[in-house]
């Protein structure tokens, strides 16, 4: 059933991005293990809108440190602006002030400016942090 499939696909989809969020490193290394393609792979956030978050821009949003640090070692892209704020996942980690999580990305190569002028300085300055 082409629907079935497509249902499984969407659902491991959410699965890996819930895991990043939660920091859950167990089963987000499961999940990553069973479909390394999940990695890069991006859905809606919050259902509606066009902006695609990925696994990165989950577990950097939340601070979820090791979850970061796993996909990171896995070959996630460190630097991929999300398409409608145009925010990295180190300029929304800064916004969110998760520091620890800002420096590894920032270690790994992670960009301190943005397009549009959403430098991570300047968005973790407006956010209070």
């Amino acid at each position: 059933c082409v629907v079935c499939v497509v249902l499984v696909k969407l659902l491991r989809m959410q699965a890996v991005h819930q895991a990043a969020a939660r920091n859950d490193v167990d089963a987000l290394r499961a999940l990553l293990d069973e479909d390394p393609g999940l990695l890069e792979k991006g859905v809606p956030r919050g259902g509606w809108s066009n902006e695609e978050w990925r696994p990165l821009n989950y577990a950097s949003a939340e601070g979820a440190l090791e979850a970061v640090r796993l996909l990171l070692d896995r070959g996630a892209v460190v630097y991929r602006p999300d398409v409608v704020r145009h925010e990295s996942p180190l300029v929304t980690a800064c916004g969110r002030g998760h520091a620890e999580v800002a420096s590894l990305l920032l270690a790994r190569g992670g960009k301190p400016l943005s397009v549009h002028l959403r430098s991570a300085l300047v968005r973790a300055a407006f956010a209070g942090h």
